[in-house]
């Protein structure tokens, strides 16, 4: 009885296992990346109420995109996304997502160079302190470079799969060490509570962006129903949300324990890269050269897609035959790998341009802001909702007319038929409408975050301009003060003659003057004691002459 219950069990957990853990943990590393390093940054600018409400939020509709993107590929019975777009939207929408896809993963190999840069410096710094910091960036930078060219330059992404294994064990290494060493010590010894961030709504211009970055799985979808043993669409959405509400979870810790870790009332300024506020010892040390390492491993792996997506977009040319394009399935020609004489070309120039994009800024926040309002909205929000919109019309066009051919033997099946179809259809366009909605803000917040920047920067550069004209202005009123009683003083001297003597200067009157006209009573005093220090001379003088001469007289 045993062994055939423990048979059972395995007969039921083995299929599972193959089914669900696999893409689970492949879609749970795809997903998890430099985003994690501004959580901490996030948390500090929203709060924390609201940085856990809006990773929920965010998690909800990167959830909805999939399911849209799932929907889309199980329609078309296409995997890859481009080719959904490209029977829904033409060559023009297939361009459109490429380009989309090759912005994002672009945008995700500069913040990977500014990581590297930021943390190599930390590193060396700490060995070789008399080296410049820009300097020793550029230096970095240009190694690294040099060393990633050899492993971006490997044809087969397969050999470079169990590295990734690696940075998934390293990603949870990190998370371990800031929540048990670092946060958590610090929440229960000495947690400064009226310093805290609870709700701060004014933060969320920069930090929506960041948000849904951090949720962004949709291009990892092709690679996650790959390692799935049954790609149906039941199975596939559960994956989606088991990772992603994994990866939100994660999140949340990571970006709660590293703001109480690092929130201080002597810091002004909290880094988007929480890296840069570790503590100098040992440990952290070792955690930044791990990171590190990590995101050498990462760059050929986004590399290979992005390589393979450039060709497909610049490079290849459909196979024409006495001027008709060969298409199979109405799906452009598509290979699946890179020719050698092009692999050199697009890796050396995607390369040397992340370099010097990479040398531009240092704010991680940034790059993650940018590539996620205008490439990510595209790619995960607009794309998905417009084939999502042009399929429904294409399928509610085809039913209408299948229904107008059929019999009318059958009509009960038919109506329950449409009611369902109804339903479907509805819960579509609300998934559209949403999708739109989303990616629509997320592109718009791009420009308002540019304008709300600039404003602040206008503002802070005027009051510090008032500040400056206000204390030159004070400045300038003591001087004119000060030049105006000289000048009374010099003229009064040089209208003295032997038949105007002047009258005995009582200082102690001047001085009491001047403190009930004037506050600051020393800057003005001094020069004014030193004029009648001068004058004093002259007059004891002529008084003596004059007393003199009026003796003599008869």
């Amino acid at each position: 009885m045993p062994a055939k219950l423990l048979r059972s069990v395995n007969q039921y957990l083995y299929p599972q296992d193959e089914i669900f853990i696999r893409p689970i943990i492949t879609l749970i590393n795809n997903t998890v990346g430099v985003a994690a390093l501004a959580m901490p940054f996030c948390f500090h600018q929203c709060g924390i109420l609201l940085s856990f409400l809006f990773l929920g939020i965010t998690a909800a509709f990167s959830i909805m995109s999939c399911d849209a993107l799932i929907d889309i590929c199980s329609t078309h019975r296409v995997l890859p996304f481009e080719h959904a777009c490209f029977k829904a939207l033409g060559h023009m929408g297939k361009s459109l997502a490429e380009l989309s896809v090759i912005c994002l993963l672009f945008g995700y190999v500069v913040g990977y160079y500014v990581t590297i840069a930021d943390l190599s410096t930390g590193v060396v710094s700490q060995i070789a302190v008399t080296i410049p910091t820009h300097q020793l960036r550029f230096i970095l930078l240009v190694m690294f470079t040099i060393t990633l060219i050899p492993l971006c330059l490997i044809p087969r992404v397969q050999s470079l799969l169990r590295l990734n294994v690696f940075t998934s064990l390293f990603y949870g290494v990190v998370t371990f060490h800031m929540i048990f060493i670092l946060g958590l010590p610090r929440l229960i010894s000495n947690m400064p509570w009226e310093e805290i961030n609870w709700w701060k709504p004014a933060g969320l211009i920069e930090c929506i962006p960041i948000f849904l970055a951090s949720m962004f799985c949709q291009t990892q979808l092709h690679a996650t129903s790959s390692k799935c043993f049954q790609p149906t669409s039941s199975n596939m959405r559960l994956i989606v949300r088991v990772a992603l509400i994994t990866v939100a979870i994660v999140y949340g810790f990571f970006g709660f324990f590293g703001y109480v870790a690092f929130i201080s009332s002597k810091r002004t300024i909290f880094s988007g890269n929480v890296f840069l506020m570790y503590p100098d010892d040992l440990r952290s040390f070792c955690i930044r050269v791990g990171f590190l390492l990590t995101n050498i491993v990462s760059i050929p792996l986004i590399i290979f897609p992005l390589r393979q997506t450039v060709y497909n977009l610049l490079c290849q040319k459909r196979l024409t035959s006495f001027g008709v394009d060969l298409e199979i399935d109405s799906t452009p020609m598509i290979s699946d790998e890179v020719p050698r004489r092009f692999i050199q070309k697009i890796t050396i120039s995607l390369l040397l341009i992340s370099f010097l994009l990479s040398l531009t800024t240092d704010k991680i926040e940034v790059i993650i802001r940018y590539t996620t309002s205008i490439a990510g909205s595209l790619t995960g929000f607009i794309l998905p909702a417009l084939v999502l919109f042009v399929t429904t019309i294409k399928n509610d066009h085809h039913h209408h007319d299948h229904h107008h051919y059929t019999n009318n033997h059958n009509n009960s099946s038919i109506l329950r038929f449409l009611q369902i179809y109804r339903r479907h259809h509805h819960y579509h366009s609300m998934i559209v409408y949403c999708l739109l909605l989303v990616g629509c803000l997320l592109f718009s917040l791009e420009f308002v975050s540019v304008h709300y920047t600039t404003t602040t920067t206008t503002t802070t550069t005027t009051t510090n301009n008032n500040n400056n004209n206000n204390n030159n202005n004070v400045k300038l009123l003591s001087l004119d003060n000060t030049i105006h009683m000289n000048t009374i003083i010099t003229s009064s001297y040089q209208s003295m003659t032997m038949k105007n003597p002047p009258e005995p200067i009582d200082l102690m009157k001047i001085q009491s003057q001047i403190k009930n006209n004037n506050n600051n009573t020393t800057t003005k005093v001094s020069p004014l004691n030193t004029q009648t220090k001068q004058q004093m001379r002259p007059i004891t003088i002529l008084n003596k002459t004059f007393m003199k001469n009026r003796k003599k007289s008869p």
